[in-house]
């Protein structure tokens, strides 16, 4: 199956984003990685892998890609506009683009953040039953869990299958995860 799909990967410049192009690209599919414009993404180019700016999104899209929606503002810092234009208003306008060209899955890298962690007690278990308590001042959790509203209310509409995933701690290599206090919480 992978040898034939077409995947579109959006925040290619980042960790997972750019974990997930090689992946598939090992497995054989046929993988388009989009960043920013100006990211560096020669690593990813020097393994066969096709890379574009957002702005060429429009020519590359197709009737059966797979859209793999990676891209976001993490982090605290920025105002809440940043994160809500970004994290919902953009995943939302990628989400109809793409069904507007016919891909048959649109999958959003969301994150257990929606579930508002911060405001529970430290032995609760989160799973996939857990309800979301968004964090008043949580601007990317929220902004997360915006996004994935509109994209239920979108996918009313759409032939497009709607995948949302919620990972949890992304491990790695990532140099700035040592001076991170959340990671030492576990």
């Amino acid at each position: 199956m992978l040898k034939n799909q077409r995947w579109i990967i959006t925040g290619a410049n980042g960790y997972v984003g750019g974990e997930l192009c090689k992946e598939l690209r090992n497995r054989g599919g046929a993988v388009f990685a989009f960043a920013r414009v100006g990211r560096d993404l020669t690593h990813l180019e020097e393994r066969g892998i096709s890379c574009y700016s957002y702005e060429d999104m429009p020519s590359i899209l197709s009737g059966g890609d797979v859209f793999v929606h990676c891209a976001g503002k993490v982090g605290s810092e920025g105002a809440w506009d940043e994160f809500v234009s970004v994290n919902k208003d953009w995943t939302e306008s990628l989400f109809r683009q793409g069904s507007e060209a016919g891909v048959s899955c649109f999958i959003y890298v969301s994150s257990v953040a929606v579930l508002g962690y911060k405001n529970r007690a430290e032995n609760k278990v989160l799973d996939e039953s857990s309800s979301p308590e968004p964090v008043e001042g949580e601007r990317y959790g929220r902004s997360k869990w915006l996004a994935e509203q509109a994209l239920r209310d979108c996918v009313r509409d759409a032939a497009t299958r709607l995948v949302i995933l919620r990972p949890g701690l992304i491990y790695g290599r990532r140099p700035f995860a040592s001076s991170q206090t959340w990671l030492r919480r576990g």
